[in-house]
């Protein structure tokens, strides 16, 4: 059996203009990717442009190492060139790949998906903000004083009263016990 590797390969042998059809190929293969991993188009063209500048400068380091492996006077003259662009582009490696495991894992100096995004898709789930309606308060029937009221019957509340209270505190922005707090002082207004 002819693994697929074997048939490229046989094909580009046979047909060397196939050679041709890889980086349309390759182009396609990336679109894809895009569009099934739902990347923004303007996050794609932005990375596409930094693999072209880092390309170029491969291209470049390249052409230095072969100059200065052909002449040892051309490499006493960029010796020290290279050797600045390839701990540059280390470093710049290096500092990337520690920006992004920290913000994947630590979320510091953001969430990777607000970096990726630019802040796009969170500013749109801030900002719709579930609509909730407030519960309705239902008169509660107390009997722990059976003698000042009839039986079934407690202390009526306000409902009209409690709902606004409860309105006013939906739309503060309260923790847990500040909510508690002001329920407990809307009841006894109600009351």
């Amino acid at each position: 059996m002819v693994s697929p590797l074997e048939l490229l390969r046989e094909a580009n042998r046979e047909y060397p203009a196939t050679r041709i059809v890889w980086p349309a190929i390759a182009i396609v293969a990336v679109l894809a990717i895009i569009e099934s991993f739902r990347i923004s188009w303007s996050v794609a063209a932005l990375g596409a442009i930094v693999i072209l500048i880092l390309l170029i400068l491969f291209l470049i380091v390249s052409a230095i190492a072969g100059i200065l492996g052909r002449d040892r006077q051309g490499f006493a003259i960029l010796r020290l060139p290279v050797f600045v662009i390839v701990w540059a582009y280390t470093l710049s490696i290096c500092v990337v790949l520690g920006l992004c495991i920290s913000c994947f894992f630590f979320r510091w100096p953001g969430s990777f998906a607000e970096l990726v995004t630019f802040g796009q898709s969170v500013a749109v789930a801030k900002s719709e903000k579930p609509t909730q309606t407030p519960p309705v308060v239902q008169p509660v029937p107390r009997s722990d004083t059976p003698s000042a009221s009839p039986v079934g019957q407690g202390p009526q509340v306000d409902v009209a009263r409690v709902n606004a209270c409860l309105n006013a505190i939906d739309k503060e922005k309260l923790s847990v016990a500040e909510v508690t707090v002001q329920s407990r002082q809307c009841l006894q207004a109600g009351k």
